[in-house]
């Protein structure tokens, strides 16, 4: 154990960010309703995805105020990260207003990745404001939700994409998304396009997610129920969190497998939960926001397999009843 850092993560049931901190234990309210300070001015709704830049600012995508929020390390209120900071309703998007911000993420320049679920598309944004589209066709009555297939390069710009929930950058400049509408993991390369991590057309093994972990499936039969994040680890290893599936999977892209390195160990049958969220600590901690436990759970890779770490932080998720379709953020700060 070494931690030495916080877990900031949303309860967007509450419309709040929490921050946690595995060495104490001790829990505070840093951004929305309930907080105190300077993070009390930030009015939140359905808060889903974090970051944290490369200047310690905490990311929030706020979806349902179409704005990526950003405090200080200090919780200081500063700008939105958008150009104007203001949104207003409207039925076709302009590269200047997207909307419905599902997750942020910091790119190794420093640019923040946002997947704006709502318009289907996903941004690059700088450190002052600007956006620049990256892949989907922005909404209008023209563009309509063509069936799953891989899309060369000349298409990508008019390629409309079906609900992208999540989006990150790989260590090697790849942009890695979750297209919701189709429930698939998609990979977009500029010189070779868009294309799924699985076969789409692939049915997973039920049997397979009532067995013990670890399970190894090959990559041709497997295929995602209900994928809500993406991460890499200190040795850029690719892990995929489902939550309808209840694990998590690491990825072996060269191999062409996965392997379920944890499942949620649901307290109450009824909730139909898993992995809502993951993230690595500085420490290569993997971090999870299971909303099937209702808490934040810590795991760790050894010699014998990954187990819990003896932190853990209760979210009251399973009081409320989170439903299966929850998505959530959660990262490591200081």
């Amino acid at each position: 154990m070494t931690y030495g850092y916080n877990v900031y993560f949303t309860e967007r049931q509450k419309n709040r960010v929490a921050c946690w901190s595995p060495d104490t234990g001790a829990v505070r309210i840093v951004a929305g309703d309930g907080a105190t300070g300077p993070g009390d001015s930030q009015k939140l709704q359905n808060p889903y995805g974090l970051a944290i830049d490369q200047t310690g600012h905490l990311l929030i995508a706020n979806k349902s105020k179409n704005c990526i929020d950003r405090l200080s390390n200090r919780l200081d209120p500063l700008a939105t990260v958008d150009a104007t900071g203001e949104r207003k309703n409207r039925f076709i998007g302009t590269i200047n207003y997207p909307m419905g911000p599902s997750s942020v993420n910091v790119c190794r320049n420093g640019n923040v990745l946002v997947a704006y679920s709502v318009d289907g598309t996903i941004y690059r944004i700088d450190s002052y404001g600007h956006l620049a589209r990256v892949v989907g066709a922005l909404p209008s009555a023209n563009v309509a939700i063509k069936p799953l297939r891989n899309i060369p390069p000349a298409d990508v710009a008019t390629a409309a994409l079906y609900h992208p929930a999540f989006a990150i950058e790989s260590p090697d400049g790849l942009i890695y998304f979750t297209e919701r509408g189709h429930q698939v993991v998609r990979v977009y390369q500029p010189s070779t396009g868009i294309r799924s991590l699985f076969a789409p057309s692939a049915a997973i093994d039920a049997l397979y997610l009532t067995r013990p972990s670890p399970v190894t499936l090959d990559m041709a039969h497997y295929h995602s129920a209900y994928p809500t994040s993406i991460a890499f680890d200190a040795t850029c290893a690719l892990y995929l969190a489902d939550i309808l599936q209840q694990c998590i999977w690491q990825v072996d892209l060269a191999a062409g497998s996965v392997r379920q390195i944890m499942k949620s160990n649901l307290r109450d049958p009824s909730i139909k939960g898993g992995p809502a969220a993951m993230t690595f600590g500085p420490d290569n901690t993997l971090w999870v926001l299971d909303h099937g436990e209702g808490m934040v759970i810590g795991y760790v890779k050894s010699a014998q397999g990954w187990r819990r770490v003896a932190a853990s932080c209760s979210t009251n998720y399973a009081a409320v009843k989170c439903q299966v379709t929850e998505s959530a953020g959660i990262v490591c700060g200081r």
